[in-house]
């Protein structure tokens, strides 16, 4: 059994009352969970492979080089102002999933 120290909890104890409750589901979810939202990098790949388009087709469709959208989909470099909005538009999604900040591709 997980020791009680008001509490240290994998297995509440049965003498661990509703205040010692509570208090574990305020700090799990206020401090131990954290909402792990996808990078830049990782959602274009992904809408890339999702809509089945090649880096080559992308890259013609932006006035970019295959080489920039393998920079972005790794990581190594960020598109710029411009070209967020141009892979929003063409995904046809909002900034915010684009980039990471939200997981609903709605825009608004």
């Amino acid at each position: 059994m997980a020791a009680h120290g008001c509490c240290s909890i994998p297995a509440l104890p049965l003498e661990c009352g509703r205040r010692c409750l509570i208090r574990y589901v305020i700090d799990f979810i206020y401090h131990k969970v954290s909402v792990k939202y996808p990078t830049i990098a990782e959602r274009l790949k992904e809408l890339r492979e999702q809509n089945q388009v090649k880096r080559e087709e992308l890259a013609q469709i932006l006035g970019g080089s295959v080489r920039s959208i393998s920079h972005y989909e790794s990581g190594n470099r960020r598109p710029d102002y411009e070209g967020l909005l141009a892979l929003a538009d063409y995904f046809n999604v909002s900034l915010d999933y684009l980039v990471g900040r939200s997981n609903n591709p709605e825009r608004h």
